[in-house]
């Protein structure tokens, strides 16, 4: 599982934001399973959040995660394609896409799920 963090109100983040958070050096190769985005603080009010994983500055989906308008959790299992594999020795980062202007959420955090192939 490799995580990552926006502490505090994401209004202050002014997205776009890239390269947020760690970047990990994958040590085999891995098919991702599932993305949980989810805020601690209030859900996003009048747009949602929208999020973005790269592997090797490419991006591992056709359609961004994104927790909707008053979610505050959310699972996909939507990839660019299937299988989507992130080979041995790939950079991933992340990047912070968009967030609401009226009530853009607090404390988000997001995982992607691996399993080894």
């Amino acid at each position: 599982i490799l995580t990552w963090h926006v502490v505090g109100g994401l209004g202050q983040q002014a997205p776009p934001k890239v390269d947020i958070g760690p970047a990990y050096y994958m040590d085999a190769d891995y098919r991702p399973t599932l993305v949980w985005i989810r805020v601690k603080g209030a859900a996003p009010s009048g747009a949602g959040i929208i999020i973005d994983i790269l592997d090797d500055g490419v991006s591992i989906f056709t359609n961004r995660p994104t927790l909707l308008d008053g979610q505050t959790s959310r699972i996909t299992t939507t990839f660019a394609a299937y299988p989507v594999v992130i080979e041995e020795e790939s950079i991933i980062t992340a990047n912070l896409i968009s967030v609401s202007t009226s009530v853009p959420g607090a404390d988000l955090s997001f995982e992607l799920h691996l399993e080894r192939t």
